[in-house]
């Protein structure tokens, strides 16, 4: 909500932020909800009811959020909706497949450098390469879900490299519940 109405409020957070403030509304959404969901999710899918709802909820907000912006255009987001629904589901599969409380905290750590850490990657790359280049979002969208999915809102739908991030995340978050490892965490100590 904070994010909503940080976008409503027309809240600019930086310098030569856009103007109106509200189209990024949904890039705001998507920051929000898919770096908290890489530090919560643990928390967040404790339970059958609790996945459920979280997972509801995300099309929703990013629904509210393509509203204050005025998307006007179904496909755009629609795809803006199922993305983090789908990191979601994945996040979901893998708090059920860790185990304890050290696999839960590898886990957060992993889901945090996939969202942060490919957008960390995407900004010292535009930052320290060719300069006078473009960002080619197209080309950046498997570098995490935040990365992706901002590929998504800025490209269109069909970026290939965004859809198949979240592929690899959902079928490695299937094998991870099916095989359900059972790590035991006291053999990484140092000695």
């Amino acid at each position: 909500m904070l994010a909503l109405l940080a976008a409503g409020f027309r809240v600019p957070f930086s310098a030569r932020f856009v103007v109106p403030e509200e189209q990024l509304a949904i890039h705001e959404m998507f920051a929000v909800q898919l770096i908290a969901s890489g530090l919560l999710f643990p928390i967040l899918f404790r339970n059958l009811t609790t996945a459920v709802i979280v997972i509801a909820t995300a099309p929703l907000m990013v629904q509210m959020a393509g509203i204050i912006a005025a998307k006007a255009e179904m496909a755009p987001l629609v795809a803006a909706c199922a993305y983090p629904t789908l990191w979601l589901i994945g996040l979901a599969l893998w708090a059920y497949a860790l185990r304890g409380t050290k696999a839960q905290l590898f886990g957060i750590t992993a889901a945090t450098l996939l969202v942060v850490g490919g957008v960390l990657a995407a900004y010292l790359g535009r930052e320290f390469g060719a300069p006078g280049h473009p960002l080619n979002w197209s080309n950046r969208g498997w570098l995490g879900p935040l990365m992706g999915g901002i590929a998504l809102l800025e490209n269109g739908e069909r970026t290939g490299t965004a859809w198949v991030f979240m592929a690899v995340h959902l079928v490695a978050g299937g094998i991870a519940v099916g095989v359900r490892p059972r790590l035991d965490f006291k053999a990484l100590k140092p000695v």
